[in-house]
């Protein structure tokens, strides 16, 4: 009888490959967000995807600032999960590496509340 599960989840070699996927999926779309956001005010970007972002800011120049800051923490996570893929044995400093910048962000924005 044949099993009907997709996955061997008793070979680590499947895991590991299918969590470097996801990782780089991940990866990429962090990069490509944060990029963009960084990239509004360069003339780089098309019309089309400075409305998408503008959109989502509402119009506002506070909140056009606040997103390109995340967009250069999504930068980082972006590069930081691309070398983890590379150096997948080191997961707790990949783990703290995208934990500890999220810390930060609630412990400021827990001091203006």
């Amino acid at each position: 009888m044949t099993s009907l599960r997709p996955f061997d989840f008793d070979n680590p070699m499947k895991i590991d490959a299918i969590a470097k996927f996801v990782y780089g999926l991940f990866g990429a779309v962090f990069l490509i967000v944060g990029a963009t956001v960084l990239m509004l005010h360069t003339g780089l970007l098309p019309e089309p995807v400075k409305n998408i972002v503008m959109g989502f800011a509402r119009g506002d120049s506070l909140a056009v600032h606040l997103i390109q800051e995340l967009g250069s923490i999504l930068v980082f996570a972006g590069l930081i999960t691309f070398w983890f893929i590379r150096h997948y044995e080191h997961s707790k400093a990949y783990h703290w590496a995208m934990t500890t910048p999220e810390c930060i962000d609630v412990a400021a924005a827990l001091r203006y509340e």
